[in-house]
């Protein structure tokens, strides 16, 4: 973790590498430790993750998700961190849809972004940013498929996001964001200019 931390606050690869590094290690020392093994491969999965932003390199995105699978099934029912693997898993199959293009990663996306919400305790300060992930989601199935009904759904969990938020919320300008690329996006499928306002 602190290898990553010192990845996201200076940019520099080798700490980036050497999280990925760690993380392997701390996954292998962890296996059969139930949570203990479930945050590690947490962990991993998300310095996996920021490789492939960094590199482009497709395979970092499959054992991302690997890990995340190893984490979900190490995590107890209920447990706090459920909620980051969700969403965490959300992401990467998003991001490997949009390298593969492969529908099957896009329909994962969607479900793993609709775990993520009741998975987060109500109030959290990370609830807005579920909702507009799972709003996100929505769009880009829409996309794919221009079922207005995805398109309304990402509209009101983009709602639901921009209602959660808190003056603390992570992502606050990415969820007033997300709802704003929904609605004009609907605007220009049916104008109706109630969306503009």
């Amino acid at each position: 973790a602190a290898a990553r931390a010192r990845y996201e606050s200076s940019g520099d690869a080798a700490s980036l590498e050497e999280a990925v590094r760690l993380g392997r290690r701390a996954v292998t020392e962890l296996g059969g430790c139930g949570a203990a093994e479930g945050r590690a491969a947490l962990e991993l999965a998300v310095a996996l993750a920021a490789r492939y932003s960094r590199h482009g390199q497709v395979g970092d995105l499959d054992e991302s998700l690997a890990q995340l699978v190893r984490a979900r099934d190490a995590l107890p029912a209920g447990d706090p961190d459920l909620s980051s693997v969700y969403m965490s898993t959300s992401g990467a199959r998003l991001q490997r849809y949009a390298a593969r293009g492969d529908r099957a990663d896009l329909d994962a996306a969607v479900t793993a972004a609709r775990q993520s919400i009741p998975a987060t305790p109500a109030g959290h300060r990370s609830l807005a940013s579920r909702h507009a992930n799972l709003a996100g989601a929505l769009r880009e199935l829409y996309n794919a498929t221009g079922d207005l009904g995805d398109l309304d759904e990402s509209v009101r969990q983009g709602r639901a996001g921009v209602a959660a938020l808190h003056e603390d919320s992570p992502g606050r300008p990415m969820v007033f964001a997300t709802l704003s690329a929904s609605l004009m996006v609907r605007f220009a499928r049916q104008e109706d200019t109630a969306d503009l306002t």
